[in-house]
């Protein structure tokens, strides 16, 4: 067998839980281990496991394999990752499934109770993480009005619902929390 890896993707993400897959040609999945220095290590199933960086962006983590075989445990071998952010996602206004990043909105979709403010990496992401909205503002009218949460809040939707057609809404402050617990400001 062979095994075949891309050097130039040597990296974890802080705090967002990849899932590795490790298998050997003499031990079954089933009696692999893996360890790590730098990061969290759980058996999702044999030869599945999710790690997750604990280790600071710019640190490295190490993770160990080993092998139960004939009674003993032998090294299987380590790799070194190196720790980075996650990239900031993209904020967007989501109406009815659709998502909104700039440019003209027609009112009613402005409106629309169900309007959320979310985070993503968008269709072509590479990875799947999740960020939940923490606060936002909107800018119009010469006034700043806040948001504790995904949603507008009740001074924000009543502003809104003064606006005349083509007046500009600008979204501001918008923080978002990632995998890991960590706070991102995205505008």
């Amino acid at each position: 067998n062979v095994a075949i890896t891309n050097r130039d993707l040597t990296v974890v993400y802080q705090g967002y839980g990849h899932t590795f897959m490790v298998t050997s040609t003499t031990i079954p999945a089933a009696n692999l281990n893996v360890s790590a220095q730098g990061a969290s290590v759980s058996k999702m199933s044999p030869g599945l496991f999710r790690i997750q960086a604990t280790a600071s962006p710019g640190q490295d983590v190490t993770i160990n394999v080993t092998g139960s075989y004939q009674g003993k445990t032998v090294s299987l071998g380590s790799e070194k990752f190196r720790v980075k952010r996650l990239p900031k996602p993209m904020p967007s206004l989501s109406v009815g499934g659709r998502e909104f990043t700039g440019g003209k909105i027609a009112r009613g979709q402005l409106l629309n109770q169900g309007a959320t403010v979310v985070a993503s990496y968008g269709e072509d992401a590479l990875i799947k993480a999740d960020f939940t909205v923490q606060s936002f503002q909107i800018y119009a009218q010469g006034k700043y009005l806040q948001s504790n949460g995904p949603h507008y809040s009740g001074e924000q939707l009543a502003l809104l619902k003064t606006l005349s057609m083509g007046t500009p809404v600008m979204f501001l402050g918008i923080k978002a929390k990632g995998p890991g617990g960590v706070i991102l400001d995205l505008r």
